[in-house]
């Protein structure tokens, strides 16, 4: 066991000392006083540098995270901690590693928001002060690291934009999964983990056991509407075992899959607003194969051609995805919270239904119709009516 120097009083001075790395230091008479900078100065005193590799902190981390967490955590943890690795030199001993380190990491994900952001500063202070409660290493460096602040929830989907995104999708797998979470309150890891086990059709419910559960300590129960259930006994007789939420090759969607479908979607409804505004990118000359004289300009042109009207394609969508949000199954949940309250469910039923155990979530997280003021005076019209 280390040895931690301890102040001791001396009777005939009547004043506190304590001896560290064989020096005394007067603490003063004052036993409190004494006992503050006795503190100060164990705070301050010089440490043996930790030549514990940082890549290796984090690989051991991963490890223990990977038996004691679900896939989707780790899977998280793993994404930021590779961003923050990439960012330092692989062979960093923890006692060089500065707060700089991460917070030089953090500017450089200038494509990513501040949520996101907050997320890999999170990862990396988590895996750290794993280490230092383990006592793989002596200290965490990061103690006292400012986060960036996260975004409040407030993207809501207009019910036109759902009903033209339906529209768009030629796949009923797409649709099936898009109103599930149009009509539910189930968190978008729910949609994709649902299977015909935790359906219970006598109640219209889909429940999940507590060790399949967020936080694994309560089971999740998730309740449906009529089109819900429908959707749920049309799926889980199709599909008796394994997921129910599938893409058209047979394969359980995942949050790779579905950013794609929002993409498109994305784009669609971006031309949507183009056309409605009166935006366009000017179309290349009509190709006009009369004017080659032999087979080979003609097929040189033609290739250049595609080359053009593959560019313009490009130009289109990228300009597309300037007019239009990117929708995820995340803002068909807020949106769902906010269809309940308007429709004058109480906030701690939608809380229950939504799987909160802080009934307090609705009011933190979900401040969507703080921002609506039709509701709210429609509201005090009828608190003032009574």
């Amino acid at each position: 066991m280390p040895h931690f120097p301890k102040p001791f009083f001396k009777t005939g001075r009547g004043v506190w000392y304590v001896e560290i790395d064989r020096q005394q230091y007067n603490l003063g008479s004052d036993k409190d006083a004494a006992f503050e900078r006795y503190h100060e100065l164990m705070r301050d005193r010089p440490r043996e540098a930790d030549l514990t590799l940082a890549l290796g902190v984090m690989d051991a981390f991963l490890t223990w995270a990977n038996e004691h967490k679900a896939p989707r955590t780790f899977e998280w943890y793993q994404r930021h901690l590779k961003a923050f690795a990439r960012s330092i030199p692989s062979l960093l001993p923890v006692g060089q590693l500065k707060k700089h380190h991460l917070t030089s990491c953090l500017r450089a994900q200038t494509a990513s928001n501040s949520t996101t952001q907050n997320g890999l500063c999170r990862a990396v202070v988590r895996a750290f002060r794993w280490a230092e409660n383990e006592e793989i290493i002596h200290r965490s460096p990061f103690r006292g690291v400012e986060k960036p602040t996260t975004r409040r929830r407030t993207v809501v989907i207009p019910e036109e934009d759902y009903q033209f995104m339906l529209s768009r999708i030629p796949s009923q797998n797409i649709r099936l999964l898009l109103e599930a979470a149009w009509h539910t309150a189930a968190r978008p890891q729910e949609l994709a983990a649902v299977e015909a086990r935790h359906v219970d059709v006598k109640n219209g419910r889909w429940v999940f056991p507590a060790e399949e559960s967020k936080g694994k300590r309560f089971p999740r129960v998730v309740y449906l509407n009529d089109r819900g259930l429908e959707i749920t006994r049309q799926l889980a007789e199709r599909y008796p075992s394994g997921k129910l939420f599938r893409n058209s090759d047979g394969e359980p969607w995942n949050r790779h899959s579905v950013a794609c479908v929002f993409g498109r979607l994305q784009v669609d409804l971006g031309m949507r607003a183009m056309k409605t505004l009166g935006v366009t990118v000017e179309k290349p000359p009509r190709f006009n194969k009369t004017a080659f004289a032999d087979r080979a300009s003609l097929e040189a042109a033609r290739a250049d051609q595609a080359r053009v009207l593959y560019e313009r394609r490009k130009a289109v969508h990228k300009l597309a995805r300037t007019h239009a949000p990117k929708f995820s199954l995340y803002h068909f949940r807020h949106t769902w919270c906010q269809r309940a309250l308007k429709a004058g469910v109480d906030p701690l039923t939608v809380g229950i239904l939504m799987g909160h155990q802080d009934p307090s979530t609705i009011a933190k997280v979900y401040q969507h119709l703080a921002l609506d003021p039709d509701f709210l005076r429609k509201a005090l019209a009828r608190a003032t009516s009574a």
